[in-house]
Formats: structure tokens, sequence, C-alpha cells
């Protein structure tokens, strides 16, 4: 499966993984040219820094799209972080599914 995104919802996206996840700014350029000019392929991940430690990723699905690590699994801040994140995130999506009309 194949998922594409334009830039505005690259760069929605990208606001709530600055603003809850704490990624980098600086990433952002980077992140939303490659979401937005090639079509991404059902899995795929995009690592960030930012709160969840060095392995942070935003990880695209058939089924939307959340954000994992590897490094923090277990700790509280970090679940509290994710759950929060991944909410924001499954909203968006399922608003962008139902302008859609899928």
């Amino acid at each position: 499966m194949i998922l594409s995104f334009n830039e505005r919802q690259c760069n929605e996206i990208y606001d709530i993984l600055v603003e809850h996840i704490g990624a980098p700014e600086r990433d952002r350029r980077k992140f939303v040219h490659y979401h937005s000019s090639v079509t991404t392929k059902i899995p795929s991940e995009w690592c960030f820094c930012g709160n969840l430690g060095f392995e942070g990723k935003f990880k695209t699905r058939r089924v939307g799209f959340h954000i994992g690590s590897h490094t923090k699994k277990g700790i509280d801040k970090w679940i509290k972080l994710a759950n929060k994140t991944n909410t924001l995130l499954k909203e968006l999506y399922n608003s962008w599914k139902q302008k859609s009309g899928g």
C-alpha cells in the first residue's frame, strides 16, 4: 500500500511532533520534503530525537500513523507523551479521512 501527503498535511503532522513530543524544528523541512515529494510505502518510519530519545520514530501504517521508540518503553513520562501524541495524530488522520470521504 502507498500513502502520500501534501505539504500542508506534513506540516500539520510535524506541528504535533514538535509541540507534543519535542521533535527538532530544524528537521521539519526534511520531514516535509520526504513525505510530500515521494509516495511513502506502508509501513515506513521516520526517525527523530526529541523527548523520546535518540530513537523516536514517526511510523506510517495502513490505518494511519503513530509515534514510537525503542529506547524508552516502560517509562511513565514516555508513555504519557506517546499516548497524547498518538491520540492527536489519530484525530488528525481521521479528520483527513472524513474530509476526503473515505
